[in-house]
């Protein structure tokens, strides 16, 4: 084999990956945008930029989502775009929070392809890869549990306050019995 035909084999398996990374990191970055419109809080608005919002999604089944768009070269070392964060706990939603940053990515949302992003972060490790392709593929089902499970914590804090405020109440009532 000449060294021609082993630097074509490095190059086109070279080409395979990037084109292989590029669907990958777009995948992500939209799930991120996504994910953190339909679901998350807004963190942070900007007054002197109503366009640079921060979003974010905590503990989606074991996945911290971050998106911070509109940011203006004033507020950032960049000139503008959209940054993205995803962390991962190795223990699962909810249990003894370990989170550690998997993916980060600076780009221009309004192009339409990724040739200006700039990856900071793509751990190599497929565990979080693997849980991530999961969750998109059922992101549907899932976030109608998350919000169903949203809803049980909101009815049961209601409940609890209702409670609380009968006691208090019925506290008040001996008090005032010299009980």
């Amino acid at each position: 084999m000449t060294q021609a035909n082993t630097e074509a084999d490095i190059t086109k398996k070279l080409r395979l990956n990037i084109e292989k990374r590029k669907n990958q990191i777009e995948k992500i970055i939209s799930f991120t945008a996504r994910v953190t419109a339909e679901l998350g809080e807004v963190r942070d608005k900007k007054r002197d930029n109503p366009n640079h919002i921060t979003r974010e999604l905590k503990d989606f089944r074991g996945f911290d989502f971050y998106y911070s768009s509109g940011e203006s070269c004033l507020g950032n070392l960049f000139s503008g775009g959209e940054t993205i964060r995803v962390m991962y706990n190795r223990n699962g939603p909810g249990i003894l929070r370990d989170m550690k940053e998997v993916f980060s990515a600076h780009f221009q949302f309004y192009t339409a392809n990724l040739d200006n992003c700039r990856v900071y972060n793509f751990d190599k490790n497929e565990e979080w890869q693997v849980c991530l392709k999961y969750i998109m593929k059922n992101y549907k089902r899932l976030a109608k549990q998350k919000e169903k499970e949203k809803l049980k914590k909101l009815q049961q804090e209601l409940l609890d306050i209702e409670k609380r405020q009968k006691m208090e109440k019925f506290l008040e009532n001996a008090k005032r019995l010299g009980l």
